[in-house]
């Protein structure tokens, strides 16, 4: 009998020490206040992750498991990717994922980018030149051979219909969708630094970090609030002849909102972009005295250059007084970096539309077309 609870015992310490164990402690639920497309729960040292699916209401795109990377990934939790943290190399095809990763502190975690001639960050400009980060992706597609030789561990991904994720998960690399675009508040889109946080160890510090910034956006969105007058104002550019403009539910109507403004289209359905006709937006927005608009041009935008889109906008109110507030997406980090600072990108709106509320305040993404 002695000789058989020997070899017995020795299976039993083996085989816990291959894998960690989990106690049944409750989960701790980390409460989103903005953020609706992600959830975090912590479990003792464990942190579990989903991650919402626009495509199906029923299956996550993601369920993830951070585990400390100098454990072993535990047990029960099948349905789980396992993934390591702090992680130490990183693929980004966001680009607002570059920056969350630099505001945790890890912008040198990033191995391999997508688009490179469209990054702003310095750090990883350089280190592309340098050749310590690669481009391994433009647009939608991948270059899968790139990819696996660059050796992230992790890559985090845009969520669209179609994609090949698969593929990804072959070359052995766990893909975490990144879908900050999806939350349709700015504060919901800057939330997602805590959840960049989570896979670098860093929860405490990003959520001071967002702290900060709801109480510097809600300060700002208080005084545009209580403002005398809350100027109207209308957005977009035609595209090959049809005119996007911002749903009524969307991530720019509660910045127009959040800014002291009334958006003319606030009654349209929807956090998408809607489809308008020229002659619908200019019925009714040639007398709006405010434009919001978003180009893609070299260097700086006049009235010259807007005219010579279309003489036409020279008809609107806005064009005529001065009213047209405007970036660049070629020359201004609006899309990049804006969505970690949303109370920056307030203030800017509130600094044009209500001018005697930030004196002596200096733009950072948005400015104003001479007249």
């Amino acid at each position: 009998m002695k000789n058989l609870f020997l070899p017995l015992f020795l299976l039993l310490v083996l085989t816990s020490c291959d894998r960690t164990s989990v106690s049944t402690h409750d989960n701790l639920e980390v409460k989103q206040e903005f953020a609706r497309w992600f959830t975090i729960e912590k479990k003792d040292s464990l942190t579990l992750i989903t991650v919402r699916n626009p495509f199906d209401t029923i299956q996550p795109s993601a369920r993830l498991l951070l585990y400390p990377r100098q454990s072993n990934p535990p047990r029960g939790f099948e349905e789980y990717t396992a993934v390591p943290v702090p992680l130490q190399r990183i693929s980004c095809t966001s680009s607002t994922a570059i920056t969350f990763a630099g505001k945790c502190g890890h912008i040198d975690a990033v191995v391999s980018v997508s688009d490179a001639n469209f990054v702003f960050n310095k750090t990883i400009k350089s280190r592309l030149v340098s050749g310590d980060v690669t481009e391994v992706a433009q647009g939608t597609e991948i270059w899968y051979e790139k990819l696996s030789q660059s050796a992230p561990e992790a890559i985090f991904v845009s969520m669209f219909d179609g994609q090949e994720l698969d593929r990804i998960r072959d070359l052995g690399i766990i893909v975490i969708p990144f879908a900050d675009y999806l939350e349709t508040t700015p504060l919901g889109r800057a939330e997602w630094l805590k959840f960049m946080g989570a896979f670098f160890d860093e929860g405490e510090k990003t959520s001071r970090l967002f702290d900060t910034i709801v109480s510097q956006y809600q300060e700002i969105a208080s005084l545009a609030k209580n403002a005398n007058e809350h100027p109207a104002i209308f957005d977009g550019l035609p595209i090959e002849g049809s005119w996007y403009v911002s749903g009524g539910q969307s991530y720019m109507a509660t910045m127009y909102r959040d800014a002291g403004a009334s958006y003319i289209w606030a009654g349209e359905q929807g956090a998408a972009s809607n489809v308008m006709a020229y002659e619908k937006v200019f019925a009714g927005a040639a007398e709006t005295p405010w434009w919001r608009m978003v180009v893609n041009i070299p260097g700086t935008l006049t009235k010259e250059k807007l005219l010579a889109m279309d003489e036409r906008y020279g008809l609107f109110k806005a064009v005529k007084t001065g009213g047209v507030i405007w970036s660049n997406a070629a020359t201004i980090p609006l899309f990049e970096e804006g969505v970690a600072e949303p109370h920056l990108v307030l203030s800017d709106l509130v600094c044009y539309l209500h001018p005697t509320l930030l004196p002596g305040y200096k733009p950072r993404y948005y400015f104003r077309l001479d007249r």
